[in-house]
């Protein structure tokens, strides 16, 4: 498994960090390492939900141009 340094942490946070891991019952790397997992998969998300967005809006592109519909919705209520 990869090891990671962070470098210049800002002692606040290491703080906050290492009380939200023991508030879960998590070491501070177990922690940090779910966070990174959260994170990573809230990118993916959205990264699938650009990728959806952007063939809707082909798709939406691709449809033929329709006529405007007031004259045939007037011609049906006049009946």
């Amino acid at each position: 498994m990869a090891s990671l340094t962070l470098k210049n942490l800002p002692e606040s946070l290491r703080q906050e960090l290492k009380a939200d891991a023991a508030a879960q019952g998590r070491s501070l790397n177990t922690h940090i390492i779910h966070l990174l997992q959260l994170s990573a998969a809230e990118q993916a998300r959205r990264r699938r939900m650009r990728e959806r967005r952007q063939d809707l809006e082909a798709f939406v592109a691709s449809l033929p141009r329709t006529a405007d519909s007031t004259a045939m919705l007037r011609e049906d209520r006049e009946r």
